[in-house]
């Protein structure tokens, strides 16, 4: 609660000499928030329950912060819409990875600037991507306050794994449902019960057979989970997620 009234001042100080410095506060606030989901979500997703705590507790002071938030997260991670991004036929390979959201590898020393652009990893390209989305869902479940409590909600989770699951599965698509069932699978079924349950037996015994085989390693990692929670009817719940 100290660094979301340490932000809180500073945006209300920024407001008193003018709304657009409250708003590039709130905008610098969401450029810190994702750079710590690069640096600690990505290596830890337990990182992002405090840091969701942060940012529902600005959104339910700063009604701007939820819309700069989002925005910011969506553009560094269209799966937050989510999204698959189509590719066109005058598209390059290096524009096609550009619009899917992935990051060009630093120059090395002496390389000459001119040459073959090289990109991250698939693994490195697959880690951030899933961060982003492991705050999202973080965000989506956790309470503050309860006035005026969270304004987004589990209600957002389902919508989210309702339109992903509408799409055509991706390589990506495992990694991103992996995420957003280990942040949120008790949360989720703390709060729609059977419906929930249903939704997980779909995925599992419908969804999964049409993961592309690319996907195989995710693939085989999202059923071992959900083979866990069918044997023991309980998904596993980090230490670092507070009673909501």
């Amino acid at each position: 609660m100290d660094k979301i009234a340490e932000i809180d001042r500073a945006v209300q100080q920024g407001k008193s000499k003018g709304k657009v410095t409250g708003i590039w506060i709130l905008h610098w606030t969401s450029e810190s928030v994702l750079k710590q989901v690069f640096a600690e979500v990505e290596a830890n997703t337990d990182a992002a329950y405090p840091l969701a705590r942060v940012c529902v507790g600005l959104m339910q002071r700063h009604q701007d912060f939820q819309e700069i938030l989002l925005a910011r997260l969506t553009q560094a991670c269209q799966f937050l819409i989510p999204l698959y991004p189509e590719a066109k036929e005058d598209q390059s390979l290096d524009q096609r990875l550009e619009a899917e959201g992935w990051e060009r590898a630093p120059l090395e020393p002496g390389q000459d600037p001119s040459a073959p652009t090289k990109w991250e990893t698939m693994d490195q390209y697959h880690r951030r991507m899933s961060s982003v989305i492991a705050l999202y869902g973080c965000i989506l479940q956790t309470q503050v306050s309860s006035k005026p409590g969270n304004p987004l909600g589990m209600s957002e989770a389902w919508k989210w794994i309702a339109r992903l699951l509408n799409l055509t599965p991706r390589r990506i698509t495992a990694t991103l449902l992996m995420s957003f069932l280990e942040m949120t699978g008790a949360a989720l079924l703390e709060t729609y019960g059977q419906q929930a349950t249903k939704l997980l037996f779909f995925i599992l015994t419908d969804y999964l057979p049409m993961l592309p085989k690319e996907s195989v390693a995710h693939a085989t990692r999202l059923k071992t989970w959900l083979e866990a929670w069918r044997r023991t009817g309980r998904v596993a719940v980090s230490t670092s997620r507070r009673p909501q």
